[in-house]
Formats: structure tokens, sequence, C-alpha cells
């Protein structure tokens, strides 16, 4: 496994990932966080999550919102795996509040 910089959910640093495998027929990345746990997010998705931010479709506190609702579900078992489709329905229950 790789060490990389942060995690793409919670932000803490030095996690690892093991971006060359291919898990689930997907293509997709393992990633072992210390506060979120070992889980799976697409490279689809981990891009997904940075056009949010950028396009300002979300506000920084709905951002910081969104990947507390995402390590949140990850910690308590609700996924694995962070989709598309998982951070689309992260968003729609912040922006819901």
């Amino acid at each position: 496994m790789a060490l990389t910089n942060k995690c793409m959910i919670c932000a803490h640093p030095d996690i690892e990932t093991n971006p060359d495998t291919v898990n689930s027929g997907r293509d997709t990345m393992w990633v072992d966080c210390p506060y979120c746990g070992r889980f799976e997010i697409t490279w689809i998705a981990s891009a997904h999550l940075t056009a949010i931010r950028n396009s300002r479709r979300a506000t920084d506190v709905q951002m910081t919102e969104i990947r507390h609702l995402l390590s949140e579900w990850l910690r308590g078992g609700v996924t694995t795996t962070i989709t598309v489709t998982t951070i689309e329905q992260a968003f729609l229950e912040v922006v819901s509040w």
C-alpha cells in the first residue's frame, strides 16, 4: 500500500491507499483511513467530490457536512464503497437540512 497525503472524505493525514487494484469489477481504490476505516472509492467519485467543491454547488459549510456524513456512514457500516450515487445521497441530505 502506498502512503498518500490525506483521506478524500475526512482529510485525515497519512492514509494508505492501493490504487493499483481493481476491486469489485470497478475502477476503484482501497483506502485505509485511521478515522473513516477501510473503504473503497471509485475514481469518478473522488473526482466528483472535488467537482462539487470547485463548482460551488455546495457551500464550504455544506461540503464539510457532506464529508462528515460520508465518514459517519463509513464508520457506522452503512456503506463500505463511496460512489457518485453515495455522494449525491449525502449532498441531497445535507442541502435539505
